[in-house]
């Protein structure tokens, strides 16, 4: 793998909206993720008006940020991916084990997207879940969460998508994953982790 690579790919209440397969980034109005793969069968929900913990995550964030160029989109998601990974969850706690506490912990099944947050836990749609958060308020271009099945672990998964006009990045922050599924050499890493097929259903629809 070349050095560029190798710094590109990091592999180290009502009403609600439901996300399905694929979903949209978030708006101002309450959103909700049902899940069904995990102790609990939590839905998660996020109401942005309502989510102190993950507003101030953003502008803690959003304070590390250069003030003016010269930077890169690749390099705002690579400080995104490093702060979620650093700053945001406990990688240690990121199990459904811990997860399914905190879901298990409310007496109903919606359970707000911050009570993961302030435990630092969560699975990849937790991660998922956020970074569409601020992806939306950094207004940093089309982006929507995939989900899919991933044969090789028997499992679901879900990543981030984004548009920007020029690239099209694979932003998995849960695997530490930042690619551009346009650039041929990145596509065929995408492919090596999740399946050829998996990568190509869920870039060319």
């Amino acid at each position: 793998m070349t050095s560029f690579l190798a710094a590109t790919i990091f592999l180290s209440s009502l009403p609600l909206i439901v996300l399905g397969e694929d979903s949209t980034g978030i708006s101002e109005q309450p959103h909700a993720w049902i899940s069904s793969c995990c102790p609990g069968h939590e839905v998660i929900v996020l109401k942005p008006d309502h989510s102190p913990i993950l507003l101030r995550l953003f502008q803690t964030w959003q304070e590390t940020l250069p003030s003016a160029p010269p930077y890169t989109m690749r390099s705002i998601l690579s400080d995104l991916i490093l702060y979620f990974r650093e700053h945001v969850f406990d990688l240690a706690r990121c199990n459904r084990l811990d997860v399914g506490r905190i879901a298990n912990s409310f007496p109903t099944d919606q359970v707000p997207l911050d009570a993961f947050l302030q435990a630092q836990s969560g699975l990849c749609r937790h991660f998922a879940f956020a970074v569409s958060y601020f992806l939306d308020r950094q207004q940093l271009g089309m982006h929507k969460i995939h989900r899919a099945f991933l044969p090789q672990y028997q499992g679901r998964h879900a990543w981030n998508i984004l548009d920007d006009g020029i690239h099209l990045f694979h932003i998995d922050v849960f695997w530490g994953i930042l690619a551009d599924y346009r650039n041929p050499a990145e596509r065929k890493i995408l492919y090596q982790a999740y399946g050829e097929d998996v990568i190509e259903k869920a870039y060319c629809q």
